[in-house]
């Protein structure tokens, strides 16, 4: 075989700056496993898959026996390279969505490409980068790196881009020819083979099966119309443990089994404890109901019926079902299964009343089968007589625009399928059931008193259900409800603090200016007990100093007891004769032993409740008010005065 150049090459991309970090020294071989490598490493060179190389760094080699015990396989260990590569994103296809596609097939032939991998060529640039070491020298790959799936694909589907899914599906190295009729079957096999002639590709002709009517691919025993597990796949279920070691083997097991999940019903039910013990982030630990799941899985995949290929050419027939719990569905073409679905309720979906339950199946099943609906008309069955006005509301006409469909109401006992799937007891988890309330609480005898006067009072009972359902009062609208609300305060809140801050500026004040400081900042103390009545702010109080950019330093009587360090939000500029601001001095008269402007005493009165005395205080300013006489204590003078008829007002 020798090496052709083809438009498709593999690629190696390292991330920038990154060396893959190989040992230095070959790995120790045994005489005879040498012998082996230098047979192989001759044979490579001869076929010029390999070529001497002068790289940098290359990877060490080891040997490993092949399966079966034939021999030895020369293995280069490429770790360290495989670390630092950007991987190729090209997407391999889904093996579902290619049996799918052999709905109508009757005859088939399987073809296998020989050594698929040595029939890429690496990229001439990127050769130096698969640099291997042994006892024989340094040598590059130029074809046949096994770490190529996705470039492989990608070859292949350009070679076959024209009869792709018309007659052609394609996984790696195995090519499937399906065909409805023998004559038709032989036509397309000849054009198939001169292509794959053309490209020089290589076939091996002992894993190949020829104009067949039932053939085995990817794992799928496939006739016409129909589909079931290969026997291979069913020894290897068969000899695996009940019990498995840890997440490893459980993640194989669940890949394993989940190839078959469309043929096998309530697959979902019963792999969730192996689901849910990936979940969990710490060690296994294994119990009794993961070992029932691996059984019931191992028997259900083992003794799973053949199910229908879907065809294009057959009508569909979509069989929805709700619980309160879950929702169930099965797809089906002429009486038959095509597919199984069901998923527990989520959230407050539980709370969902029949109409819309039976509205969210319906809604579910079509998008989880959207590659099967395409445009065609599916007849949607349910058991729900009333979801045949669905498409007059405008919100669910949105939903399922993209489908073409009508529904026929099915009563329960005929929708066998989906009421179980939807009606599964493991969905039904905490139901409280209420048997026994009426014995328990005694109520029998009233139970047809209270029925009769509830009914003529409700509105449902005596009308019915509503015809229609606005869709803004939906369930379903709640969560895009709120996300919008959140979104539009958020803007407003925006908007607001933009304008406020445009307009804000922090007042500056120099040394020497007096200003008001906020009451509510001061400790209880120094408020007056009537709140209420209390003024907004205390002053004036001197600016003796800055500190910061946004707090100053005012000159306080000592008697305060503050800190008296304050932000500038708490102050407020003090002018002289506003009138506001004339009462202010009252409040401070004699803040427990200074005076503030007392120009004299000229009346007292005594309280009739508390026997307080209460004194007439003329102010320098002019104006008088009457004050307490716990509000004079730092005054003592003015009182000793007042009383000795000494000062009098002028």
């Amino acid at each position: 075989m020798e090496v052709r150049e083809r438009p498709v090459k593999h690629q190696i991309k390292l991330i920038p700056g990154e060396v893959p970090q190989y040992p230095t020294q070959n790995y120790n071989l045994s005489s005879d496993d040498l012998a082996e490598l230098k047979r192989q490493i001759k044979n490579l060179l001869e076929k010029k898959f390999i070529e001497p190389t002068q790289a940098p760094f290359a990877a060490p080699v080891v040997l490993v026996p092949k399966p079966g015990g034939e021999g030895l396989r020369m293995i280069v260990d490429y770790k360290a390279l495989n670390r630092i590569t950007l991987k190729d994103e090209y997407p391999l296809p889904r093996i579902q969505d290619l049996i799918q596609r052999l709905g109508k097939a009757g005859w088939f032939t399987k073809l296998d490409l020989q050594k698929g991998y040595y029939q890429v060529q690496v990229a001439p640039e990127d050769q130096w980068k698969t640099a291997f070491k042994c006892r024989y020298g340094t040598f590059q790959i130029r074809v046949g790196l096994a770490r190529a799936p996705s470039t492989f694909q990608r070859l292949m589907q350009n070679v076959f881009i024209n009869e792709l899914d018309e007659f052609v599906v394609v996984y790696l190295d195995d090519v499937l020819v399906y065909s409805e009729s023998k004559a038709e079957h032989l036509n397309h096999l000849r054009r198939v083979l001169q292509r794959i002639k053309d490209q020089q590709l290589s076939v091996g002709i002992r894993k190949c099966g020829f104009v067949t009517q039932k053939v085995k691919y990817l794992g799928y025993i496939i006739e016409q119309g129909r589909m079931s597990p290969g026997p291979r796949r069913v020894k290897a279920l068969k000899s695996y443990p009940e019990k498995l070691e840890n997440v490893r083997q459980a993640r194989g097991f669940l890949g394993l089994v989940g190839n078959y999940r469309q043929l096998i019903k309530d697959f979902n039910r019963n792999a969730k404890p192996l689901h849910d013990l990936l979940k969990e982030k710490r060690q296994l630990v294994w119990s009794p109901k993961h070992s029932q799941a691996v059984k019931e899985l191992k028997d259900a995949s083992i003794n799973v019926t053949m199910t229908n290929s879907f065809n294009p050419d057959l009508p569909l027939v979509l069989k929805t079902d709700a619980s309160k719990y879950a929702v169930g569905a099965v797809l089906e073409q002429d009486g038959k299964p095509i597919a199984f679905e069901s998923r527990k309720k989520l959230g407050r979906e539980i709370y969902y009343p029949a109409y819309e339950s039976e509205l969210l199946a319906n809604i579910y099943a079509p998008t989880k089968w959207k590659h099967f609906n395409g445009t065609r008309l599916v007849t949607i069955e349910t058991d729900h007589a009333t979801l045949s006005r669905m498409l007059t509301q405008g919100y669910w006409l949105d939903k399922l625009a993209d489908f073409n469909f009508q529904v026929v109401y099915k009563a329960g006992k005929q929708n066998l399928v989906a009421d179980a799937l939807s009606r599964r007891p493991d969905y039904m988890e905490g139901v409280a059931m209420m048997m026994e309330l009426p014995e328990a609480r005694r109520g029998n005898r009233r139970t047809s008193r209270d029925t009769g006067s509830f009914i003529p009072r409700n509105p449902i009972c005596q009308y019915g259900l509503p015809m229609t359902v606005p869709a803004a009062n939906l369930p379903f609208q709640a969560e895009t409800t709120l996300r919008k609300a959140k979104l539009e305060l958020e803007k407003a809140q925006t908007a607001q603090q933009f304008y406020a801050n445009s307009r804000r500026r922090a007042v500056e004040f120099q040394e020497g200016d007096k200003v008001w400081l906020l009451v509510s900042h001061l400790p209880t103390a120094t408020i007056s007990s009537l709140r209420a009545l209390a003024l907004r702010y205390k002053g004036p109080f001197k600016i003796i100093g800055k500190v910061g950019k946004r707090a100053y330093r005012l000159k306080s009587p000592p008697s305060m007891l503050m800190h008296p360090v304050f932000h500038v939000s708490l102050l407020k500029p003090w002018r002289a004769n506003i009138s506001e601001f004339r009462n202010a001095t009252s409040s401070q008269l004699a803040i427990q032993g200074n005076e503030y402007g007392v120009r004299g005493i000229f009346k007292h009165r005594e309280d009739f409740f508390s026997k307080e005395k209460w004194y007439k205080v003329l102010w320098m300013d002019g104006t008088s008010t009457w004050e307490p006489e716990s509000n004079l204590e730092g005054c003592p003078q003015v009182l000793t005065n007042y009383y000795r008829g000494i000062q009098r007002p002028a």
